[in-house]
């Protein structure tokens, strides 16, 4: 048991180590060669702005210039603060958690081939194209996102309000 137990405690202490510098280096090399930059810079916006969805729409005329001009901000406070250079150590860290440096590497020399260079090129489209789609599907199934909430709401407070009632009894 006490063998288990210390082969126990060692595996986890490799897991929650931190990966090497070698590792570390590739995963910057790999955000670097994949254009990671891009493809943040366009999620980021493009997520807010399915978050946000139609409620421009909602808006009263008169205030859509302020909304509009609202959303401009928002969306630069969004570049400014969640912006790659202070998420790409971080970023560095997950990639070289989950792949050796060879893996890395081969990945960045994968991004910098003529097919890597066009994909680089295409993802942040092809990334918000995803997001929307995503947004799109998911609107199509607030109906009975909501239908499903209520009935579990409803049984919730129709189970709160028997338990009220036999309490109310004793």
């Amino acid at each position: 048991m006490h063998r288990l137990l210390c082969a126990s405690l060692l595996i986890a202490t490799a897991l929650a180590a931190e990966p090497d510098a070698a590792r570390v280096s590739a995963a910057q090399d790999l955000l670097v060669a994949s254009g990671a930059e891009a493809v943040h810079k366009a999620s980021i916006i493009a997520g807010f702005e399915a978050g946000i969805g139609n409620a421009r729409d909602s808006i009263p005329a008169h205030l859509r210039d302020a909304f509009d001009a609202g959303l401009a901000e928002v969306r630069q406070l969004l570049v400014e603060k969640v912006h790659f250079p202070s998420l790409k150590d971080d970023l560095a860290k997950i990639y070289a958690e989950r792949f050796s440096a060879e893996d890395l590497r081969a990945m960045a020399e994968f991004y910098r081939s003529p097919v890597g260079q066009r994909l680089v090129g295409e993802l942040p489209g092809v990334t918000v194209a995803s997001m929307q789609l995503g947004t799109e599907r998911t609107k199509a199934l607030l109906p009975d996102i909501q239908r499903i909430m209520m009935q579990h709401i409803n049984q919730a407070q129709a189970n709160r309000s028997e338990e009220h009632t036999s309490e109310l009894k004793s």
